[in-house]
């Protein structure tokens, strides 16, 4: 999707040359204070347009901060005589009027007039602390509303739709993650921030589940760091499957890496020569794994033809591998998948468990779990309960990878139906095959 692309990071950059040549402007909202705005967006139009114009766009708007700044202190004696202050004050209790007074006491003024004034300013700063916390965190910019512009100007033949989509997901506050990077270096962009020079190594696991986005964005984060990026390019769930050349020729220019260097660990240790042979075979380049030579039973593809034998089918195949391991695992696309199979073999299989991300333990007997809650986690056993074209595309062949390389000693596939192709025809050749009837 364009959203996770590099191009989309280089369009925010494009947006905000464009707002440094004047042919866009910042979004902004008021600053608002007792309900009512303290600053008005036009006010801070204003104020921005007054800034030189050859300042970079972060630079203006920090100058523009800092105008605001100055103006508000300036208030704070105009604020002070106004007639919220002075009812505030009257509702205060003398242990509060007291504290406000510091380190003076009643008896150091000369008259009441000038005690009342002393105390009419300190509360008034005191409360006006809030509009100085607003305009130094940047509340007067609308990044939301920034980045519905951005999206509205992308050079895409769906600009549009994108950006209705967008607007209907924040009104609902659910923004998938894909927005997250080009959002975030958006707001950097714009406050001049979200840069750290202090970081020296940065190193990132299981990379190949990064969009090109995210490494853009981490490198725009730190810009000093050295690199160390760890991962395996045939276990990508969410991404196109990639050859590990491909995945380094795409993150060399994507960290803009000086002298990048490919290690390639080619020896499976996990599973046994049967699973990991089978799991190489789906792959288109498989060939260059190397199986551990421990031996174990052949995976099985269970084939049912319909849903009622199909069931029966994983419920026989949970028991048998129950008998014989410790840990079984019946892996899935994602968490409403797992939450399926579980009403279905709930009361038909115990110990059952269902894991989520809230859970720290791995707990013994039969667990279901989405594969991304999988990674990096081994089990005795491993069932996938579909391997079907409904379940599967030809585009997961990283996800079944992943499914079948999680399992050490046995592995068993099931398939309600037509099987799927990404079950290429050379694992087919490596899995004991049965068609069951009711």
């Amino acid at each position: 999707e364009f959203l996770e692309s590099a191009a989309m990071m280089q369009a925010v950059e494009a947006y905000l040359a464009k707002m440094a040549a004047g042919q866009v402007q910042p979004c902004f909202v008021p600053i608002r204070f007792n309900e009512e705005p303290f600053f008005s967006a036009d006010h801070i139009a204003t104020v921005y347009a007054a800034q030189p114009t050859a300042l970079p766009v972060e630079q203006r708007l920090l100058a523009t901060k800092n105008a605001l700044i100055k103006e508000l202190k300036a208030r704070i004696a105009t604020e002070a005589r106004q007639d919220w202050v002075a009812k505030e004050l009257d509702a205060l209790t003398t242990q509060q009027i007291t504290k406000l007074l510091g380190k003076y006491s009643v008896d150091d003024f000369a008259s009441p007039e000038q005690l009342n004034s002393y105390l009419a300013r300190r509360w008034a700063k005191r409360r006006l602390r809030q509009v100085y916390d607003a305009l130094y965190n940047n509340y007067f910019i609308d990044y939301y509303a920034q980045y519905h512009d951005l999206l509205a100007q992308l050079p895409i033949k769906d600009a549009a739709a994108l950006t209705q989509r967008y607007d209907e997901q924040l009104e609902f506050h659910r923004l998938p993650l894909s927005y997250t990077a080009s959002l975030m270096y958006l707001r950097d962009l714009l406050s001049g921030s979200g840069v750290n020079r202090a970081f020296q190594y940065v190193f990132i696991d299981e990379m190949q589940d990064y969009s090109p986005a995210m490494l853009y964005y981490l490198r725009h984060a730190f810009p000093l760091a050295k690199f160390t990026i760890l991962g395996d390019s045939e276990q990508a769930l969410f991404y196109p499957l990639t050859t590990p050349a491909t995945l380094l020729a795409q993150t060399q220019e994507l960290l803009a890496a000086k002298h990048p260097k490919l290690v390639a660990l080619r020896r499976s240790y996990r599973s046994t020569k049967e699973i990991t042979d089978f799991a190489k075979a789906l792959l288109p380049d498989g060939d260059e794994i190397i199986s551990f030579t421990r031996h174990g039973a052949i995976p099985q593809l269970l084939i049912s033809q319909t849903p009622a034998q199909w069931h029966a089918d994983l419920v026989a195949a949970v028991t048998a591998a129950q008998a014989d391991f410790g840990t079984v695992a019946l892996l899935t696309r994602d968490q409403a998948q797992a939450a399926q199979l579980y009403q279905l073999l709930y009361e038909r299989v115990t110990p059952l468990t269902r894991l989520t991300a809230k859970d720290s333990t791995l707990p013994s007997g039969v667990v279901i779990l989405p594969t991304y809650l999988a990674k990096g986690l081994e089990f005795d056993a491993v069932i996938l309960p579909d391997v079907s074209t409904q379940a599967f595309s030809a585009q997961d062949t990283g996800l079944l990878y992943t499914m079948a390389s999680r399992a050490m000693h046995h592995l068993t596939l099931l398939c309600p139906g037509e099987l799927s192709s990404v079950v290429t025809p050379a694992a087919r050749q490596l899995v004991q095959m049965k068609f069951t009837k009711a």
